[in-house]
Formats: structure tokens, C-alpha cells, sequence
């Protein structure tokens, strides 16, 4: 019997995301009466802000800060807030906030940017 390879949570998470727009288009094509567009920032950005936490091993964070930082750790707890940074941006972006300010925004253009760097990145190394 063949093995499965394991998956990361950040190629989870892009296939989520991928899903989630595809089914985003076919409701905007096909229906009329739902809309999910208002959700589709918001959702992408959380779902992929999860995964990048989760990549960054944010379950062992306890453990780093018992322990201490150190190099590796690093660069974990910096892939970890900028998850964080995502999911916050994905929150504030949902329809029911309904913040209207050009700083979140901003912000969350930022964090859009950030999350894209971070897939090309995190492909290339998954490449390799």
C-alpha cells in the first residue's frame, strides 16, 4: 500500500485558501442571491494567517520562551507574528466590523503584500 506524504499546515492552508476562491467564483458566476465576496478578503487572510502560525510551530511557543530564544526560534516567532498580523487583518476586514479607515486599510494591504512574499517564499523552499 502507497504512503501519503505528510503535508505541511502552510500547503494546507493554501489549499483551503484555493478552494475558498474557487467557491467564491462560482457563487459570484453562477448565483445571484449569495454573495460571499464581502468574506472572501477576510477569509483568505485568516486562513492563511492561521497556516503561517501553524508552520511557524506557534504550538511550541511555551516551550521557546521557557527555554529562551534563540536563532532557529527566531525565525519561527517572526513567522508567527506575521500569521498573527494576518489573522488580525482578516478580522478586522470582516463585514460585521465595518471599519471604513484608510489605516486598516493600509494595513491590510500590508499584510496582503507580507502574505504573498511568504507563499512564494515558503514554495520555494517546499520545492526544495
Amino acid at each position: 500500500m502507497k504512503r501519503l506524504n505528510q503535508r505541511s499546515p502552510f500547503e494546507t492552508g493554501l489549499a483551503i485558501a484555493s478552494l475558498f476562491a474557487a467557491i467564491a467564483l462560482a457563487f459570484s458566476s453562477f448565483t445571484s442571491f449569495v454573495n460571499i465576496s464581502q468574506y472572501q478578503t477576510s477569509v483568505l487572510l485568516i486562513v492563511l494567517g492561521s497556516a503561517i502560525m501553524l508552520q511557524g510551530q506557534i504550538l511550541t511557543m511555551k516551550k521557546w520562551l521557557q527555554d529562551g530564544v534563540q536563532g532557529k526560534e527566531f525565525t519561527f516567532l517572526i513567522t508567527v507574528i506575521v500569521g498573527l498580523f494576518a489573522v488580525i487583518s482578516g478580522i478586522l476586514k470582516l463585514p460585521f466590523f465595518d471599519i471604513t479607515s484608510t489605516k486598516v486599510d493600509a494595513f491590510v494591504g500590508l499584510m496582503a503584500v507580507i502574505v504573498a512574499i511568504f507563499i512564494a517564499i515558503q514554495t520555494w523552499v517546499m520545492k526544495r
